[in-house]
């Protein structure tokens, strides 16, 4: 599905097209992005931290009231 078929749709006023573009154009991104975090994961799941990453942030000082 594309969203030119969905544009279509909704010019041709069917709104059980409009429903089944729309939610094949959600379903098709959300699929995209899991493969992408998927592939983040993988890469990193057995990556051991650097001691820098575990360095404590300097603590921001009050204002004295």
């Amino acid at each position: 599905m594309s969203t030119k078929e969905l544009i279509d749709s909704i010019y041709s006023g069917n709104s059980t097209e409009i429903d089944d573009n729309f939610n094949q154009i959600m379903v098709n991104k959300v699929s995209e992005k899991l493969d992408i975090m998927r592939q983040d994961l993988s890469q990193n799941m057995f990556r051991f931290p650097k001691a820098e990453d575990f360095a404590p942030e300097p603590e921001e000082s009050e204002s004295a009231e």
